[in-house]
């Protein structure tokens, strides 16, 4: 989580029944480019969020204390990148598949002293799946994944830590996992960036592994690869660099590293970016972009950027 759970960050009711809108678009440049756009309506507890593909209906009221949410999403076509896969630093086309999910979802976090909270939530998905147009591989039947997890965290303007314990179960098999977080950006004109992310976990697959690669707020981020580009079960990444803020807009420039288990052993991989935010009220604009010099690709180097432009919540 990016923000402490019920912070102003669009999640979380804070208060009042005015109904409140946002609306963002965004596109990831390069191999596996795609476009993104997000809708949003919210009146007191209530949450209506369209992204791109991905219907989600939420009651979430919060406190002082803390907050609930007991919602449910639906989507259509792209649900968990299925259609962008990569093998060898190339596109796999033959292994891309449509993929539909619908489910719902429940949880709870509760505020303690000093930043720290604590809680827990529990989702159902049942997955569907269809072939694209250069799919070779068979086609999977129906089934679903339930996830639960217990969390806790610290939350502070300028940083945070947070860790998870759970598991992913599908009708057949069961995936324990354990995840961390710590992000660190004192403020003032100019600070040094650290963020540290990492997971241990067991039996996942292809619905189940967490997505590296690419700098879009859906992945395991990666400076110059493409989006979703590794599916990994044991992962440690690390983003450093600096950022620098006057007149209402922040610069960064950092290096990404990640290191992940594959079949031939340990797999290093890493890449260099940048990033420009730019916020005026409730608009905002940013762009980031990257090259992983030491990424192999048949047509070049490995690149990417993100550009998104929108409003929060008003």
């Amino acid at each position: 989580m990016p923000h402490r759970p019920g912070a102003d960050s669009g999640t979380g009711y804070q208060g009042g029944m005015d109904l409140e809108w946002r609306a963002d678009a965004s596109a990831m440049v390069g191999p596996g480019a795609f476009g993104v756009l997000d809708l949003g309506l919210r009146s007191g507890p209530w949450s209506a969020e369209l992204y791109t593909d991905t219907l989600d209906l939420r009651w979430q009221p919060s406190s002082d204390r803390g907050r609930a949410w007991v919602g449910g999403r639906a989507a259509a076509w792209s649900a968990g990148f299925l259609p962008f896969r990569w093998r060898d630093g190339a596109r796999d086309p033959g292994n891309e598949l449509g993929a539909r999910y619908v489910g719902p979802d429940a949880g709870f976090v509760r505020y303690g002293p000093g930043g720290t909270w604590a809680g827990a939530s529990a989702a159902v998905r049942a997955w569907s799946f269809f072939p694209l147009a250069a799919t070779t591989r068979e086609v999977p039947g129906l089934t679903s994944v339930t996830t639960a997890d217990l969390a806790a965290g610290w939350w502070r303007e300028w940083g945070h830590a947070e860790v998870h314990l759970g598991f992913d179960a599908r009708p057949a098999a069961w995936s324990p996992h354990l995840r961390g977080e710590l992000a660190l950006c004192a403020p003032g004109p100019v600070s040094p960036l650290v963020e540290l992310r990492g997971q241990w976990a067991a039996g996942t697959d292809e619905l189940t592994a967490l997505r590296l690669g690419g700098t879009s707020p859906y992945v395991l981020p990666l400076a110059g690869l493409a989006v979703a580009e590794h599916h990994v079960e044991d992962v440690f990444a690390a983003r450093t660099g600096a950022v620098a803020r006057a007149a209402g807009v922040e610069a960064s420039g950092f290096v990404d590293t990640a290191t992940f288990g594959g079949d031939d052993g340990p797999t290093e991989v890493a890449g260099l970016g940048a990033s420009v935010v730019a916020r005026r009220g409730t608009a905002f604009a940013e762009t980031s972009a990257g090259v992983a010099p030491w990424t192999e690709r048949p047509t070049g180097a490995a690149w990417g950027a993100w550009l998104r432009f929108g409003t929060t919540w008003r």
